[in-house]
């Protein structure tokens, strides 16, 4: 799970740094290539540190994994509180409405599916079940309590970010919770 994580930070903060590219100029793409090769070394190093320390609390035993792995939920639930916070306040001044629209059984399906794959804890508990106190009592309770929290931070982040800028801009978006952020009148 935490190496998913990381990696899903990585995917994101790529995605951030493809769309800062400045589009203006004659070459924008070099530009933008010199710069993310400058710092290139930076997030290398960061990289290199953070796979050595998730390896360290991996063989230091499950119980500093299990603290690690808390800390870094408990960031990840911080910054989608912000996103939640800022697309909020541009959602007020956007205009955006949601309409309801009828998916049909298909398209439920699928998106049970993306989200059932999105939520990488729910096969944690299955192999980490020997590491729980009481399992039989303590996992049928976790599981509900687990899928209905990440319901409702899912849920707030994606009605935050399409009342904010709407479902065309998050669709033709490389970072679509970046530039839900941007529309707020936060200064950033």
């Amino acid at each position: 799970g935490t190496v998913v994580m990381v990696g899903n930070f990585g995917q994101g903060f790529w995605a951030a740094l493809q769309s800062t590219a400045d589009a203006k100029g004659p070459d924008p793409i070099d530009r933008w290539t010199a710069r993310a090769l400058a710092g290139l070394a930076g997030w290398l190093l960061l990289a290199i540190v953070v796979v050595v320390g998730i390896t360290a609390a991996n063989l230091a035993g499950i119980r500093k994994t299990a603290w690690l792995t808390r800390a870094i939920v408990t960031v990840v639930i911080a910054v989608l509180a912000v996103v939640i916070a800022a697309s909020a306040s541009a959602a007020s001044t956007s205009g955006v409405t949601l309409v309801p629209f009828d998916l049909g059984t298909g398209g439920v399906l699928r998106s049970a599916g993306l989200l059932f794959f999105a939520f990488a804890g729910y096969a944690r508990i299955a192999t980490l079940g020997e590491e729980v106190r009481d399992p039989r009592r303590t996992i049928p309770i976790a599981i509900p309590i687990a899928l209905g929290l990440t319901l409702v931070i899912y849920s707030a982040v994606a009605v935050s970010a399409l009342l904010a800028v709407g479902p065309e801009a998050l669709a033709s978006s490389a970072a679509p919770l970046t530039t839900a952020v941007r529309a707020s009148s936060w200064d950033w």
